[in-house]
């Protein structure tokens, strides 16, 4: 059997990640609770009053909307390109936004990883989507590319130093740690620095309970981001072991689940 090719293999994990979250849309939307308050977090970044070139912003990977909301209420008046790899959490986005400005709001299903437009963009927004991409940095500078001087590229996504306590529980029982790789703060940036006049970034290690650990790996899922990307998997009787385990560690102390999503913020301006 010849092997798949790399390109073929990109196209299926695409494939894949996009049913994974459009088969989540509707849970996504209710329990993202942090998605949802990283993209008023991102918005929050950019400082005001914000004279932006003339042309539209474009967000990628709008998922239910989080984002989305919040540029058109920052940017009444400017066109929107709103866009996301799954069709299903696209027209949820769509159906569910509030503003009466519809006119200037165009939604296209469209890969991050492929964005080409013949008119440079006044603004690039995408909040927690880099980390699916197979080549980030690749993307971010591509992306850097169609952005008007002037404009601004905004971003936000999960680093590599995330989950610790559950790094900390595999290394103690010799399983695998099978989170989806995560990018380095550090590397994007210093990948970046080159073609911003200016530019801003800020980390921020944020906390979340769960009862137990399957919660925390039920919320996973119910969210879409139980997608695995490493070709590493549990079987049922170390998944069984590692919750056991973990859920004893916190008992101890009558504690819920803690968990640290370590999230880096960008605004950086051409």
């Amino acid at each position: 059997m010849l092997p798949i090719s790399r390109n073929l293999q990109q196209a299926q994990a695409k494939q894949a990640i996009a049913s994974h979250f459009g088969q989540a849309a509707a849970a996504y939307h209710g329990e993202a609770q942090m998605q949802r308050d990283c993209a008023k977090q991102l918005l929050s970044y950019l400082s005001q009053p914000l004279i932006l070139p003339p042309g539209k912003i474009l967000e990628v990977g709008c998922g239910t909307g989080f984002i989305t909301q919040e540029l058109v209420q920052s940017f009444p008046d400017r066109s929107l390109e709103i866009t996301d790899l799954s069709a299903e959490m696209l027209q949820f986005c769509r159906t569910h936004l509030q503003t009466l400005q519809h006119n200037l709001i165009e939604f296209r299903q469209l890969d991050g990883e492929a964005i080409a437009s013949a008119s440079p963009y006044a603004m690039i927004v995408s909040g927690f989507t880099i980390q699916w991409f197979a080549d980030p940095i690749a993307t971010l500078q591509n992306w850097r590319s169609q952005i008007q001087e002037g404009g601004i590229l905004l971003i936000s996504f999960p680093t590599c130093q995330s989950f610790p306590e559950w790094r900390q529980i595999c290394t103690e029982l010799n399983l695998p740690f099978t989170a989806n790789p995560l990018p380095d703060a550090e590397t994007v940036w210093t990948a970046l620095a080159q073609g911003f006049s200016q530019y801003q970034t800020y980390e921020e290690n944020i906390r979340l309970t769960f009862n137990s650990a399957s919660d925390f790996f039920r919320n996973l899922k119910a969210i879409g981001t139980g997608f695995n990307s490493t070709g590493k998997q549990l079987s049922l009787s170390q998944m069984r072991r590692l919750i056991e385990y973990w859920d004893s560690q916190t008992k101890q102390i009558a504690q819920p689940i803690t968990i640290h999503f370590h999230v880096a913020f960008g605004v950086l301006q051409r």
